[in-house]
């Protein structure tokens, strides 16, 4: 709980806030997108085996990072 009042006071610092609306705004969209891509390349990797994995968390995120479509 500590951590999160740390962070709060810095992110005030750092951040108008006025412009806390546009940063949540900017942030959920960022998250929104890395969840669309991580789906992608689940279907894209359950389309391509022939026995369907689920890919871990890393290695989604590895694959995400590496995408040209980025």
């Amino acid at each position: 709980m500590p951590e999160l009042f740390i962070v709060s006071v810095i992110a005030l610092m750092v951040v108008d806030p006025a412009k806390f609306p546009d940063f949540g705004k900017s942030l959920g969209t960022a998250i929104r997108s890395l969840k669309k891509a991580i789906n992608r390349l689940d279907k894209f990797a359950f389309a391509r085996s022939e026995t369907p994995t689920p890919l871990n968390h890393a290695s989604r995120l590895y694959l995400v990072l590496r995408s040209p479509e980025r």
